[in-house]
């Protein structure tokens, strides 16, 4: 197409040329030759003589003189050719008056040509010169297309038929509007400017990006922070390594307020790596105040049973020790636990599983009707419980026959009325032991198996000087073990006062004992303190002293916040703790002894299990 147009425009311009010079000479001759002719008409007119009238008669008036072609015509005759020679219609122009330049000899001036001549601006500058008698148009004889029109025919049809399908395609589209669109609302009300959406869109991202910078800001303040929090708990830790027996307590409680600094300040969710290192500051921690302190903690506490009721309390678990002559083990795959408040004995599967009542008040037993069971004990075959009949009345000794339950009432307890918490039976050697009942409740009550029917012997013989009426607990190894409320241990002998064990080394110091369990014969094992502290203290049975203080690990979903009673079984090669918790039975493994602060992690320190008390008798009794 460009070509194609490129060509026929240079054919069109040479056409033009041609034909204007050939028009120019032709018209310029033509104009001579008209005037020669005028001038000599003009001449011959003006060289012969007019005639004299015949003298009788008047003269004549003469004929106007023929002084050729007026101005106005032969500007007229001139228009009228040219009109001619370009197709163009006649039109009347009587009223026109020539130029005043035409006077003064100007001989090419065309008034009509140039008011005349319009150019069509859909067209070629060669059509325009041309004229409308382009392209066979024109009917006007003597305009017969020129040499150059004829050859620039082909390709000005060619273009406009390509201009033309352009123009029908530029009309498929609407016209534009000259005027804007108006608005809603009447035209003669002033109409609010439009809603800058462009600068409220910058504004947005501006505001965005704000907040994006501050959000990455405070971010990285944070954690920034929380590296200092943990640069500082890791100082505080590391001092730990190298501390001395006087200086590791002061240490350890710096180390305890770095680390909560990092707790409180949300460093530990922080990122990933920060947890890490809180975990490692956490366990170095741990070890070092297991070595201070000898703390250490439950790796496997777990549930084995609830209380039935929402609001029920167990007081106390008794596990039966591995049968050893008994050909009747049935009762040795139960564990029992009581609930003095309700007075129920409950009963379940070793391994865990339903609670089911076993004596209850009301229940009956021949002809008597049980009361509310104050106590339970194992009696080395099975399960023995002691129960008071209405508030202040008798208690009865219950013993399994067979499938059901035997009686006696115990001789003498119609006395005592109504007991406190701090009422306990053992049984050790078949004998049974009463403590906190009635008037001599600082008094060991022994009845010998089978004679319950008879009154008890009061087995303190002499108490060198201590009050035992405060005991909290009784437990009993071939000794007798009394709690007092200090948590300071009586030891009893042979029904004299033998020595008392204090507790020592114990950070924090006990002062909220709950109960005791003691392993082992009198020549070893250990006693288990029970602390309201969340915790259970291992102190050695001769010297007191502290072998380690057992607590639940503070993301355990059991905290020990109600502990009252426990039970130690060491019948496996690992003792395992049976722990009373308000409602729940919790039991757990015996973690290894913590290692002293400077002892060689290659060296480690277990627990050598000790034989319980619940173990066979000895043939004496205490």
């Amino acid at each position: 197409m460009l070509m194609l147009r490129r060509a026929r425009g240079l054919a069109e311009r040479l056409s033009g040329d041609a034909a204007l010079l050939l028009r120019g000479a032709r018209d310029q001759r033509r104009r001579a030759e008209a005037r020669q002719a005028g001038e000599r008409r003009s001449f011959e007119r003006l060289s012969e003589p007019p005639d004299d009238p015949p003298a009788p008669e008047p003269a004549p008036r003469p004929d106007p003189l023929d002084l050729g072609e007026s101005l106005d015509e032969r500007i007229a005759h001139e228009r009228r050719e040219r009109r001619g020679r370009l197709g163009a219609p006649p039109v009347r122009e009587a009223s026109e008056e020539p130029p005043p330049s035409r006077l003064l000899g100007e001989e090419e001036y065309d008034v009509s040509a140039r008011a005349e001549q319009r150019i069509d601006l859909s067209d070629t500058p060669g059509m325009a010169t041309l004229g409308r008698s382009y392209g066979g148009r024109s009917t006007t004889p003597g305009s017969a297309p020129t040499l150059g029109e004829w050859a620039a025919a082909p390709f000005a049809k060619l273009a406009g038929t390509v201009s033309g399908m352009n123009r029908r395609r530029r009309l498929r589209r609407p016209p534009p509007r000259a005027l804007p669109r108006r608005g809603s609302g009447l035209s003669y009300r002033r109409q609010a400017p439009p809603f800058p959406w462009q600068w409220f869109l910058v504004l947005i991202l501006v505001v965005a990006a704000a907040v994006l910078y501050g959000v990455n800001l405070s971010r990285e303040i944070a954690q920034r922070r929380a590296d200092d929090t943990l640069g500082r708990a890791a100082t505080a830790v590391a001092a730990l390594r190298g501390a001395d027996e006087q200086s590791a307590q002061r240490l350890l409680d710096a180390a305890s307020v770095a680390l909560a600094d990092v707790r409180s300040s949300g460093a530990i969710t922080a990122t990933l790596d920060s947890r890490q290192r809180y975990d490692e500051l956490e366990r170095e921690y741990e070890r070092t105040q297991a070595a201070i302190q000898k703390l250490t903690y439950f790796d496997d506490l777990t549930l084995i049973a609830q209380h039935p009721l929402q609001a029920g309390l167990f007081s106390s678990v008794v596990v039966p020790p591995p049968p050893q002559g008994i050909t009747n083990t049935a009762a040795f795959a139960s564990i029992y636990l009581l609930d003095s408040n309700a007075g129920v004995l409950y009963r379940m599967p070793r391994g865990g599983g339903p609670l089911d009542p076993m004596l209850r008040p009301q229940d009956a037993v021949g002809p008597t009707v049980v009361g509310k069971v104050k106590a339970q004990a194992w009696r080395e075959d099975n399960i023995v419980a002691v129960a008071q009949s209405g508030e202040a009345g008798p208690f009865t000794f219950y013993f399994r026959n067979g499938d059901g339950w035997g009686y006696n009432t115990l001789a003498g307890s119609e006395t005592w009325g109504r007991v406190s918490e701090r009422f306990r039976a053992v049984n050790y050697g078949g004998n049974l032991y009463i403590w906190g009942a009635g008037e001599a409740s600082d008094q060991l009550q022994k009845y010998i198996s089978g004679n319950y029917g008879q009154f008890p012997d009061p087995w303190i013989k002499d108490f060198g000087g201590q009050r035992t009426e405060s005991g909290l607990d009784l437990a009993i190894d071939g000794d007798v073990y009394l709690l007092k409320p200090d948590g300071h241990i009586l030891v009893f002998s042979a029904g004299a006062f033998a020595r008392e064990i204090t507790p020592q080394g114990i950070t924090p110091p006990l002062t909220t004992p709950a109960g005791m369990f003691v392993t082992g014969d009198p020549e070893g094992g250990s006693i288990f303190l029970i602390d309201f502290d969340q915790r259970i203290v291992e102190i050695d049975k001769k010297t007191g002293a502290l072998l380690q203080q057992i607590r639940a690990r503070p993301d355990s979903p059991y905290q020990l916040e109600q502990l009252t009673s426990m039970f130690v079984d060491t019948s496996g090669t690992r003792p395992i703790l049976y722990l009373v918790n308000g409602g729940q039975l919790l039991r757990g493994s015996l973690p290894d002894r913590p290692r002293p602060l400077a002892a060689p992690t290659s060296a480690p320190i277990t627990t050598t299990p000790a034989p319980a008390t619940n173990a066979p008798a000895p043939t004496s009794a205490p």
